[in-house]
């Protein structure tokens, strides 16, 4: 939600100040932003997706297409290891980098056309994502339903239905159970 009101913030006021004043408050606002952004993503993943720099991203994409492309000789390594690739995580991480091109390309179009105006739709935009996901928590909150315990003996960890969100917002990668202190 912050995010949201500072983006407009930014689209709405930006325009109609003088372009050196804009300039003192624009480059840590949307420093900012993107610092908040990628918070935000890092907590949903569970620190497994950083959105405001793709040099990991892409250094990711490298180890997952080494992997697919690797050539295990036998069925099993002498140490029992096969070598696989995490094909919907690549996905993923294509999907990420493409947004990212597509959303700058189109981003430094549409500000040379428009100025500061060009991220107002935007904003709006994440404004309603932001009250529906709010919405959401509240009534999920509201109902006194609570998230079943993993349970810790098993192989395979049952997720919480939080998790499951989660799982589903990033492509179906599920982000790790939270460690004891």
């Amino acid at each position: 939600m912050l995010e949201a009101l500072l983006l407009l913030l930014f689209g709405l006021v930006g325009g109609l100040l003088d372009n050196e004043a804009v300039l003192a408050v624009a480059i840590p606002l949307l420093c900012f932003l993107m610092g908040l952004q990628n918070a935000t993503i890092t907590k949903i993943s569970g620190a497994r997706i950083r959105t405001t720099h793709m040099t990991g991203v892409v250094t990711d994409i490298g180890i997952e297409l080494g992997k697919l492309f690797y050539w295990n000789r036998r069925s099993l390594g002498s140490d029992g290891h096969f070598v696989r690739a995490d094909r919907g995580k690549l996905r993923l991480l294509a999907a990420i980098l493409s947004a990212f091109t597509l959303g700058g390309v189109a981003g430094a179009l549409a500000f040379s056309r428009l100025g500061f105006v060009s991220t107002v739709p935007l904003a709006l935009v994440l404004l309603v994502l932001a009250r529906a996901m709010i919405r959401a928590e509240r009534r999920g909150a509201g109902s006194g339903e609570s998230a079943p315990e993993p349970d810790r003996s098993a192989s395979q960890p049952t997720p919480s239905s939080s998790t499951s969100k989660t799982s589903v917002a990033l492509g179906g990668m599920t982000p790790p159970a939270p460690r004891a202190p």
